[in-house]
């Protein structure tokens, strides 16, 4: 998992210039659905640059608190520019484990987690620390990767010529994450256990029972996504990956044409056009 975070930390800004930026809505619902109370005293489990965090501090209000943790510095050194930036200050960002987490029991009136809190090993591990650091009676909120959407999959045929022009010569972080992948671990999260992606809402319920947490919820949104050209889908989804700027300048070049040649089919009039399913889970912790 080192790998992963390493990982993380290199493409800390270009991830929040690109990902938290398109992903905003999904985290301004995450933060809707957790209904946060004014004045509690919230975490942001796998916190990225922030961006749930700050959602969450505009619903804490001054007399409330938000700490976000991530195992990846680059990415908190991102965030902390952010809040000086603002001014806030009660926001701060920490550098931890996610299945590790050094608060106290009962800590927090909240956790909320997007897209990270099943990154922790084992896989499972995070969710009980959340339950651990909450209160009780308090409560988590969390989102996970559903189902691909109904559309054209032209998501495939764009990894595939990814993996044609792989780096010959891989950096050795980048064979690590190969290797990571090899195992199981893919952009650092976990394809077994019960919290493995795509979400099963079931399994995960089940899970989220078990660990203790009642007045279970389960909810299915879906995240649109419209890139209007094929040049701004390959900018969106490879110019931030590794394995992409360890490719040589003629290796870019003609995977971008070939991806140019290989997606043509799917342009409609408003671009390349896709759903993902965004599964988002809540429980309390028992009184």
């Amino acid at each position: 998992m080192r790998a992963w975070s390493d990982w993380y930390s290199s493409i800390a800004e270009a991830y929040d210039a690109k990902i938290s930026r398109e992903w905003l809505p999904r985290y301004q619902e995450l933060i809707r659905r957790a209904n946060i109370p004014l004045g509690s005293k919230v975490l942001d489990i796998g916190t990225g640059t922030g961006a749930a965090a700050f959602e969450a501090l505009k619903v804490v209000g001054p007399s409330g608190s938000v700490v976000g943790v991530d195992n990846a510095e680059g990415m908190l050194q991102v965030a902390r520019q952010k809040a000086e930036s603002l001014g806030a200050k009660n926001i701060e960002f920490q550098q931890m484990e996610l299945s590790n987490l050094t608060f106290p029991d009962e800590s927090f009136d909240h956790v909320i987690s997007s897209l990270a809190i099943y990154g922790s090993f084992p896989p499972g591990v995070g969710v009980k620390e959340a339950y651990r650091v909450l209160k009780k009676g308090g409560k988590l909120t969390f989102s996970m990767l559903g189902k691909p959407g109904p559309g054209p999959d032209y998501w495939q045929f764009a990894f595939g010529l990814y993996q044609k022009h792989f780096p010959k010569e891989p950096s050795e972080l980048l064979r690590k994450l190969i290797e990571a992948t090899r195992l199981g671990v893919v952009l650092g999260f976990y394809s077994y256990g019960p919290l493995s992606e795509p979400s099963d809402p079931s399994g995960t319920m089940r899970f989220l029972r078990e660990t203790g947490f009642r007045g279970l919820e389960a909810w299915i949104t879906y995240h649109r996504q419209v890139f209007p050209t094929i040049e701004a889908f390959l900018d969106s989804l490879f110019s931030w990956r590794l394995a992409y700027r360890e490719m040589s300048e003629e290796e870019k070049r003609q995977f971008r044409d070939e991806c140019q040649s290989a997606l043509k089919p799917f342009l409609s009039d408003e671009g390349l056009a896709g759903e993902i399913e965004v599964v988002c889970y809540s429980g309390y912790r028992q009184e």
